[in-house]
């Protein structure tokens, strides 16, 4: 009668293995090793909130978490359900835990902490760990040299003259005196309403031009700071606010204490500056500066007639802007199909269907030998 041995390995109660050996005797590696118990819990993953991060008083943040395991998860909960909001209403820090649980009866945890802050601080991302040699990185534009730093020569930076903030006390950084007899009142300049953008917490803002909460009116400013002792590069920063939180817009790495943003930002922004000097073969951090301005809001346009750059063909269109000061007469041109010119002493003037072709046209409104407006209009 042929003799069965019959051995089995069982695995935490998971999976039970079993192996016939023949009279002949057979291996049990003829039949194949044990399967690997699985011993470790899911893998979880958090997207929302991101762990150490910052987000405004009010922001909409909602929890987004997942849980992945080989043999099945069972269980994937949190603190917050996945999807619900979170706490954002006070300032403080939160916690978020996640739960999994899997087929095998293994569990994990993750434990993700955030704060909720009146005003949002700069992302704290480090610069570069590579110093560019000779050219910035592909994607930052070289800057210009700006009119109060003389041109490099050589290997040696140029310096830019240190920037001398107010100080008290300083005879000559104090205001003028203002006379103040009664036969002689002096009006009081209307006062800018406070803007409620948030800022951020400012580093060294006394040594950082433009001043910090200026508003510019130019799109490429010129950003200026005081020399750092040794530093032979820097990493200039510009961040804007958009929606709840800061985002780099520019990266820019000038040898010297000053540069120009080179590609137009977006008008009526506030955006924030962050500058990292380089020196001793790394980015000092305790020297970092931060500082911040507005950009002013686009001027509203001149043209109030067409509103819209697409016009109808064969229709007689009727242009109408806003005065020109000191303007005594307009002469409105029409170009790019059949020629278009009439004098007026208005701010109106009609325009033929038959001046108006299918095509690219330029609309040209003239004062005294200027352009006062210039529109580009295609019509179908």
């Amino acid at each position: 009668m042929e003799s069965r041995v019959r051995s089995c390995w069982r695995i935490r109660t998971v999976a039970v293995f079993c192996a016939t050996l023949g009279a002949a005797g057979i291996a049990p590696a003829a039949l194949g090793a044990p399967d690997e118990p699985d011993l470790a819990g899911p893998e979880i993953e958090v997207r929302a909130p991101t762990d150490g991060g910052v987000y405004a008083v009010g922001s909409r943040l909602r929890a987004d978490f997942d849980c992945r395991d080989d043999s099945g998860v069972r269980l994937c909960i949190g603190s917050v359900a996945d999807g619900d909001p979170l706490r954002t209403d006070r300032e403080g820090e939160f916690a978020l835990r996640v739960v999994g649980l899997d087929r095998a009866g293994n569990w994990s945890s993750v434990w993700v902490t955030y704060r909720v802050v009146e005003e949002p601080e700069l992302p704290d991302e480090e610069p570069p760990a590579e110093v560019p040699q000779e050219e910035p990185p592909e994607g930052d534009p070289a800057p210009e040299n700006p009119p109060s730093a003389p041109a490099p020569t050589g290997d040696a930076p140029a310096v830019v003259p240190p920037l001398a903030p107010s100080v008290a006390g300083d005879p000559s950084s104090a205001p003028a005196p203002v006379d103040t007899a009664p036969s002689a009142p002096v009006a009081k300049a209307p006062r800018r309403k406070a803007s409620k953008l948030p800022a951020p917490r400012l580093r060294r803002a006394a040594s950082m031009r433009p001043r910090a909460g200026a508003r510019l009116g130019g799109l490429r400013p010129l950003l200026r700071w005081r020399q750092a002792p040794g530093a032979t590069l820097y990493n200039a920063q510009v961040f804007e606010w958009r929606g709840k939180k800061w985002v780099k817009v520019r990266s820019l790495f000038p040898r010297r204490a000053a540069v120009r943003v080179t590609t137009a930002l977006r008008p009526g922004r506030r955006h924030a500056w962050r500058v990292w000097p380089w020196r001793d073969g790394r980015y000092d951090r305790s020297a970092v500066r931060v500082s911040y301005f507005d950009t002013a809001p686009r001027r509203a346009s001149r043209l109030l007639r067409p509103s819209a750059a697409r016009v109808r063909k064969g229709k007689a269109l009727v242009v109408r802007w806003r005065p020109a000061p000191g303007a005594g007469a307009y002469i409105v041109t029409l170009t790019g199909g059949r020629l278009f010119r009439t004098r007026t002493t208005g701010t109106t003037a009609r325009i033929p269907a038959g001046a108006v072709t299918a095509g690219a046209l330029r609309l040209t409104v003239r004062r005294g030998g200027t352009a006062w407006v210039s529109r580009r209009l295609q019509a179908r």
